[in-house]
């Protein structure tokens, strides 16, 4: 299993263009806000494949309280009718919940 990769990387260009990806400036500035703020540890975990699979793997493998996802470029309502109703659908089925 691949390391999580602590807010100051995710901060720095450099090593997420490294891993491929690509973080919008107001995205690391809420999690800036929110670690500062509310003194938690903010990590990331990158996975690649089925997101269905790929969600559950890490609710189970992490006993996650919060999961944020984001988009690949799609607009919100696509997003939310393509990826996000079809893989809490899939959740459900493996857990009963999602």
């Amino acid at each position: 299993m691949a390391a999580l990769i602590p807010l100051a990387e995710l901060c720095d260009t450099e090593v997420m263009h490294g891993y491929g990806v690509e973080v919008e400036p107001e995205v690391l500035d809420l999690l800036r806000t929110i670690s500062t703020q509310l003194q938690v540890n903010v990590v990331w975990k990158l996975y690649w494949g089925d997101p269905r699979e790929k969600i559950c793997e890490a609710v189970v493998s992490f006993h996650l309280e919060n999961l944020v996802m984001g988009s690949r470029g799609l607009g919100a309502l696509q997003r939310s009718v393509q990826l996000l109703y079809h893989i809490m659908q899939y959740c459900h089925s493996l857990f009963g919940r999602c």
